[in-house]
């Protein structure tokens, strides 16, 4: 028989598992304040600068900025966040835009760039001080070099602090706001082909001009989110209304009705989208009310998943950081957590590296390429898995090019996009890749290349009964299955070949019989690790699969 001391011992223990139980979920949400030690590497204490995440590097970067007494700046930095996080500055040989503060930004992973658009110093080093309107790239492939743009049409007037997202979908940079007294007007920076501005005709509702306000692309939904902000050019006037830019068809705004307590209305905040919660997630900011006149600390998350968006406040753990504004974040999607740098905290400029540690762990979406072609035609279709949601892209690359955003697309009910590409050119070769919203925010990649044969009088409809149905395994270490189609019993060809086109391996493949085929090649000691491409040839006909 059990005796009483033992029992009570078992029945705490079981609560602390159940209270401990459910007190993991609560922190996966809330998360854990983390700092790292400044060092003689760190950037100069600063605030209103722009920062961004480069996944290719696993890197935080900043640019710009001031400090005190009135000091801008045009530097790049950058946190490695590969084993130790570390600073250091980025070393840009060339030209270079001039010091500033307050820009606009966003992040191209296509064509791994940073853009950047007005704030508030120089256009070049050594002129005089004003509002800017200009526009700079910052190639992050190979050496990184800036480069003006020179966008065509009129440009929106010169401004600093408004709202702005990268559009991965159409290949754009979209812009509200910025500068009270200005018109209210949303921007658009088209970077397909030739840099042109372009003016969105929205109709209806539209958030009130100001600045100062929080902005965040929801890939899931394709929208732009803006928090807060300053609706006058006084102290105050701070707003704590939700508005969304929906970017498919045309763009309409539309201010979201949520539920939960509000957020302390605010200008100078910072937010990061968490795509594996769904959610907008806010920190800090000047609340710029009368009588309270307070620099912020909390955390605030705007759920995104259910039947309305719904506000709580997240309670981290660790240290709560010094209460600031005007810092930038960005979302280590690998880490999965918040970066910020520096801030003003009302007394001191703030030079110090905050992590806002989840500690989940997420994965790209799974794309799995096929392709065919005629003389007419580039035939894709895409296998897609672990999406977050539906919409898509497909993004073309002539040879020697840089990836072009060709169309928007959907994924259907099977997970499968489908795309015909009629803009071909015979005999030309093209890559394809498509873009969709997943658990790390965007996921590029499907990478197919196409090469449109030369032959003419082809039966279009040939090419539905040619195809590489799987390559398999795919990454293959020594061996690899190709299974394919053949229409017609006429020779065709396998090859192997790298991303820059050059030939590895070729097989003939006689076809006494049409239909389902298999072929394996062996790679073991013949091929180094990198990406490769399958291509079928048989007669006018090219299906290529990675």
């Amino acid at each position: 028989m059990m005796c009483r001391p033992f029992r009570l011992l078992m029945l705490t223990l079981i609560g602390l598992i159940s209270v401990l139980s459910s007190a993991r979920p609560a922190q996966a949400q809330n998360g854990t304040w983390t700092s790292i030690a400044s060092s003689p590497t760190t950037p100069t204490a600063r605030r209103e600068f722009g920062a961004i995440y480069d996944p290719d590097h696993e890197r935080y970067l900043i640019f710009g900025g001031a400090t005190a007494p009135y000091q801008l700046f045009n530097e790049v930095w950058v946190l490695s966040m590969s084993g130790t996080p570390s600073w250091s500055r980025l070393s840009i040989p060339g030209v270079v835009p001039g010091e500033r503060h307050s820009p606009q930004w966003g992040y191209d992973a296509a064509r791994n760039r940073v853009l950047i658009f007005g704030g508030y110093g120089r256009h070049y080093p050594g002129q005089p001080y004003q509002y800017l309107n200009d526009v700079w790239q910052l190639s992050l492939d190979g050496t990184p070099q800036w480069t003006e743009l020179n966008p065509a049409g009129q440009a929106p007037a010169g401004r600093l602090a408004g709202a702005a997202v990268y559009d991965p979908m159409r290949q754009r940079f979209v812009g509200f706001g910025g500068t009270a007294g200005l018109p209210v007007d949303t921007w658009v920076l088209n970077l397909r082909g030739q840099a042109n501005w372009q003016q969105l005709p929205i109709g209806g509702a539209r958030p009130n001009g100001g600045w100062g306000m929080t902005s965040t692309y929801d890939a899931k939904r394709d929208r732009m989110l803006i928090f807060g902000g300053s609706s006058g050019d006084g102290y105050y006037g701070s707003k704590n209304d939700v508005w969304e830019l929906q970017l498919r068809g045309l763009p309409q705004w539309s201010k979201l009705t949520t539920s939960g307590p509000l957020p302390k209305a605010r200008r100078s905040a910072t937010a990061i989208f968490d795509p594996i919660r769904d959610r907008m997630v806010i920190y800090g900011g000047f609340d710029a009310l009368p009588g309270s006149d307070e620099f912020l600390a909390d955390t605030w998350a705007l759920d995104l998943g259910g039947s309305a968006p719904t506000w709580s406040q997240l309670l981290p753990a660790g240290t709560v950081p010094t209460k600031r504004d005007a810092m930038a974040a960005a979302y280590d999607p690998i880490r999965d957590r918040m970066v910020v740098f520096g801030g003003w905290s009302g007394t001191a400029m703030l030079g110090d590296t905050q992590f806002l540690q989840w500690g989940g762990t997420s994965s790209d979406a799974v794309l799995t390429p096929a392709a065919s072609a005629t003389p007419a035609a580039a035939h894709l279709e895409w296998d897609v898995t672990d999406a977050s949601g539906t919409l898509a892209a497909v993004y073309r690359r002539d040879a020697g090019g840089e990836w072009t955003s060709l169309a928007e697309a959907e994924v259907d009910a099977n997970g499968r996009l489908t795309f015909e590409d009629t803009a071909v050119v015979p005999g030309s070769q093209y890559g394809y890749m498509m873009v969709v919203g997943s658990h790390r925010g965007e996921t590029f990649g499907g990478e197919a290349l196409v090469q449109i044969p030369t032959s003419l009088g082809v039966d279009p409809n040939s090419a539905l009964d040619f195809a590489i149905d799987r390559v398999s395994p795919n990454p293959a270490v020594r061996r690899m299955s190709v299974s394919f189609r053949l229409p017609t019993s006429e020779p065709a060809r396998i090859e192997l070949i790298d991303v820059s086109g050059r030939l590895w391996m070729t097989r003939d493949v006689i076809a006494s019989v049409t239909g389902a085929q298999s072929l394996t090649l062996e790679t073991s000691g013949q091929l180094s690790d990198g990406l490769y491409f399958v291509r079928l040839t048989q007669g006018a006909r090219v299906a290529t699969s990675r």
